[in-house]
């Protein structure tokens, strides 16, 4: 490969695009995944042909973060299924005993012309079906969602666990639980999970706050779960929970901050 780290790579079918941190399928679609999903895959295609210790994904999935080697082999197996491959199936990734994990599909880079024209033709195709002018608006529509749930956290911060019982100098535990639709049957996993997973990324960085794992919560993810007893179970001074609403090509996302004790 001729640059360090190419904007785009091609393996099997699958482009995958590190700017717009998408993986386009065959067909032209976005698969759907978190973002620590993408973040693996991208590392181990950027590494193809090589061993990538867990270490060093660890880190460079985890950046700061001190995490279980779970999260690790539960985001592999995640890959593992939107790339169309079971445990045992190793056409993508081979599982080095003792030492990580080594990328062996046939990955290229391709040319400009070649994934300007695969990235046109698959936006064009996602437009027809959804009926938006193009899908950098559903894309901007979620950047801004996260970031109005930043908003109402940190306003939430300063009004509500600034007054929990946790002694001065010691960091607050806290979980965000995986978002839930306003109805039911509007449920969409991967848009749930991937809220959850992004903010948990972000508070991570704070020394104020021990922030629970997505592995950790992603069992509390049914329609009507409480919040408090989640805490309890989880046995976090505060919990984060939220909704999303979607609705003529919009989204809605309100969030609630709360005080276990």
């Amino acid at each position: 490969m001729s640059e360090a780290n190419p904007r785009r790579y091609a393996f099997d079918g699958f482009l995958v695009d590190a700017l717009t941190r998408q993986l386009l399928q065959a067909d032209g679609t976005p698969a759907a995944m978190t973002p620590k999903v993408f973040d693996t895959l991208l590392y181990l295609v950027r590494n193809a042909g090589g061993v990538v210790t867990k270490d060093q994904l660890i880190a460079a999935v985890w950046p700061g973060r001190v995490v279980e080697e779970n999260n690790l082999n539960q985001t592999i197996s995640a890959l593992r299924r939107v790339l169309g491959a079971s445990a045992g199936d190793h056409r993508y990734i081979v599982t080095e005993p003792g030492r990580g994990y080594r990328f062996v599909a046939d990955v290229r880079v391709p040319d400009e012309g070649e994934a300007a024209s695969e990235a046109t033709s698959a936006t064009d195709r996602r437009s027809r079906e959804s009926g938006n002018p193009a899908s950098s608006r559903r894309t901007a529509g979620f950047i801004a969602a996260v970031a109005a749930v930043a908003i109402v956290l940190v306003i939430a911060w300063r009004l509500n666990l600034t007054r929990t019982t946790t002694p001065p100098g010691h960091p607050t535990t806290m979980a965000v639980l995986p978002f839930k639709p306003l109805r039911a049957a509007d449920s969409d996993e991967v848009l749930e999970l991937g809220m959850a997973d992004t903010l948990i990324a972000k508070l991570s960085s704070s020394r104020r706050l021990i922030v629970r794992s997505l592995n950790s919560v992603r069992r509390f993810n049914r329609f009507d779960q409480d919040a408090m007893a989640a805490a309890k179970e989880l046995g976090v001074g505060a919990i984060l929970e939220g909704q999303i609403q979607k609705s003529a090509g919009k989204m809605r996302v309100t969030a609630r901050l709360l005080s276990a004790p």
